[in-house]
């Protein structure tokens, strides 16, 4: 928790971290999913050349040189103003319209897709990011894998996560434990 909330601080907690000052939109504003037609979408012009392709793409152009927006500044503080100029824009729009019309502006942008959705995303297929396994209580389960791949360390899940004392008889034996000391531990109740 430590490491994602330092992560997030200034993007997301800009207004926590001076609690007495004037509130200000904060970069999550921008982060946050456009709605189309037929889903959502994120997109995000992070520099001026972005922006005014946006613009341009969307059927805006003329806001390209509107001063809430000209600058990265102006654009953060009328955050709220920009949205409103472009959600209806973005709503009358298919998602593959909408992403076609950023893409081709140079616009980072993608679909916003569902949790069913990810399994069969085609960057998460060709990562090979979801592992299947057996779980020998649960059955079929399926997880993420380490993110980190290195190559003369690589990483990976090589078993289940264990049961309520499945390893037990393992741990103690390796520490030194023998059979019959583990079954007084057991009988006493010291271990499951």
């Amino acid at each position: 928790m430590d490491c994602m909330l330092h992560w997030m601080w200034l993007e997301v907690f800009w207004n926590e971290a001076v609690p007495d000052a004037e509130p200000t939109p904060t970069y999550s504003d921008w982060y946050e999913p456009w709605s189309t037609s037929d889903g959502q979408i994120a997109v995000n012009w992070v520099n001026y050349e972005q922006y005014k392709g946006a613009c341009r793409v969307l059927g805006k152009p003329e806001l390209a040189d509107d001063p809430r927006f000209a600058t990265r500044d102006a654009r953060l503080k009328n955050s709220a103003a920009q949205r409103k100029e472009f959600a209806s824009i973005l709503q009358s729009m298919s998602t593959e319209e909408a992403l076609a019309a950023l893409q081709s502006a140079d616009v980072p942008c993608a679909p916003v897709i569902s949790r069913e959705q990810i399994f069969y995303d085609p960057q998460v297929l060709h990562n090979e990011t979801i592992l299947e396994m057996t779980h020998p209580t649960a059955g079929r389960t399926r997880t993420a894998r380490p993110p980190a791949r290195y190559s003369v360390t690589p990483t990976s899940i090589e078993r289940h996560a264990p049961g309520k004392g499945e390893h037990t008889d393992e741990i103690l034996t390796e520490l030194g434990f023998s059979a019959t000391e583990i079954l007084d531990f057991r009988t006493a109740k010291i271990v499951a």
